[in-house]
């Protein structure tokens, strides 16, 4: 959810770069971000932990649908 929220910004205001403000926008849009996520989307990834971790089981460590 994270990084498809991060994707729909404009590349400008995430601040691609290595200097000390290219990482701190990077930052700051990543604590906005992460604060616009809905907690009943977040709940939702926790109760779902039980049915991905018996996919990853079943397909014994290879890739699942998630």
């Amino acid at each position: 959810m994270l990084k498809a929220s991060l994707g729909k910004r404009p590349r400008a205001e995430l601040g691609i770069g290595a200097s000390i403000n290219s990482i701190n926008k990077f930052k700051s849009a990543i604590k906005e971000e992460w604060e616009k996520i809905p907690q009943k989307s977040i709940d939702n990834c926790i109760l779902s932990m039980p049915r991905r971790y018996q996919a990853v089981i079943d397909a014994k460590g290879w890739y699942t649908k998630y």
